[in-house]
């Protein structure tokens, strides 16, 4: 019989501290409700620049600094060129004394170090069907040898950790379906977590205006991403390629660190990354995701939905979200369609109050996290 659990440890890929993003919230959300079934809950990271340890978002916190030296740099290039499974560096400080503990890993690449440290019991929270994602595109002729053995190397380190996870945790039923059509075995102790919003976060924040509210001099298009992933570069090039030029009467706002260096047009404005993106909700008067790629849940489409704003996305965007189609979204896969949308949407306010009020309803309805306290107390229950 198993020892009684007396410490959730989850292990996250990238840094948390200190800025937000889509994927830390959702970690961060998760440990959260996590607290109260699994007592102390404590969350690792790694990241290449700040170490910090200490409560963050209400969270304890372990982030630290770790790279190889640069000598080994050739030498880890051509282990990750032969080896069959390949472990990223990771703080030990995870796994010291680990007798008691759960373990949830936020990607399955952090498998192998599980099984490095002798880790038998944990719960793997996919936040995308990883083997889905796209990778940049080489131009070098070795990166791109490297990109196919990674590519292939990757899916079978996945369905691996899939196999031998306690219990998982997905998106949607969308990438339930994928998961367990590439692992059937999973069927039983796979759950549906979608990512959410903590929705009193965002009522006390100014909403879309009503009908015949003329304040607003000129019309803000937003878009807001983590732009070092390569789904969101993209469309910051589709907006600023496509869709900017022909909506010259509205400005754009790109929100996120790192915009892809290219050229922007005139109406396009970037503000980098913001701690807090709410009060730039608030002043925009459509939200958009031309996405393309990619997998998992846009937290952004959720964000843009709580503010009560029209949002213009691609199916791909909106993927995971129980939407309807006029109701509280327009689905869009044409790119070339949005400054026309755009437009109409600028002109009918009525139609985007309406738009505004029925996402935020379905929000509130579906994807805020108190409905799946209970589900998640449960499953951390029964893995005590």
């Amino acid at each position: 019989m198993p020892s009684p659990i007396q410490e959730l440890r989850i292990l996250h890929t990238k840094y948390l501290y200190p800025d937000i993003y889509g994927g830390n919230l959702r970690t961060l959300n998760i440990a959260r409700l996590a607290q109260g079934v699994c007592g102390k809950t404590t969350v690792f990271s790694m990241d290449d620049k700040v170490n910090f340890e200490g409560s963050f978002q209400g969270i304890p916190v372990i982030q630290e600094k770790e790279l190889p030296p640069k000598r080994e740099s050739i030498r880890d290039y051509f282990h990750a060129l032969t080896a069959k499974v390949l472990t990223v560096p990771y703080t030990q400080r995870a796994f010291d004394h680990s007798d008691l503990s759960l373990f949830q890993i936020e990607d399955p690449s952090l498998y192998p170090l599980l099984k490095k440290n002798h880790i038998c019991r944990f719960i793997l929270d996919e936040h995308n069907v990883n083997w889905e994602l796209p990778h940049p595109p080489q131009t070098d002729l070795k990166k791109k040898i490297y990109a196919k053995i990674a590519s292939r190397r990757e899916k079978e380190n996945e369905k691996q950790a899939l196999h031998d996870a306690d219990h998982i945790l997905c998106c949607s039923t969308r990438d339930r379906d994928i998961l367990m059509g590439g692992v059937p075995e999973i069927d039983g102790k796979i759950s549906v977590i979608p990512n959410c919003v903590n929705i009193r976060d965002y009522d006390a924040a100014c909403r879309a205006p009503e009908p015949g509210d003329t304040t607003v001099k000129e019309r803000q298009v937003l878009f807001v991403g983590t732009l070092s992933y390569q789904p969101n570069m993209d469309a910051v090039r589709l907006i600023c390629k496509d869709i900017a030029p022909q909506c010259p009467d509205c400005v754009f706002i790109i929100v996120g660190i790192n915009p892809p260096k290219i050229p922007y047009p005139h109406n396009v404005k970037r503000t980098g990354y913001l701690p807090d993106v709410r009060p730039v909700l608030a002043g925009a008067d459509i939200c958009i995701a031309p996405i393309c790629s990619g997998s998992g849940t846009r937290l952004k489409i959720l964000e843009y939905m709580a503010m009560g704003k029209p949002v213009i996305s691609t199916s791909k965007g909106a993927e995971g979200i129980d939407y309807t189609h006029g109701l509280n979204i327009v689905i869009e896969d044409e790119i070339e369609r949005y400054p026309e949308i755009i437009h109409q949407l600028v002109a009918d306010e009525t139609r985007c109050s309406d738009l505004g009020r029925n996402a935020l309803k379905l929000v509130r309805e579906k994807y805020d996290w108190q409905i799946y306290r209970k589900s998640l107390e449960k499953i951390y229950q029964d893995m005590r």
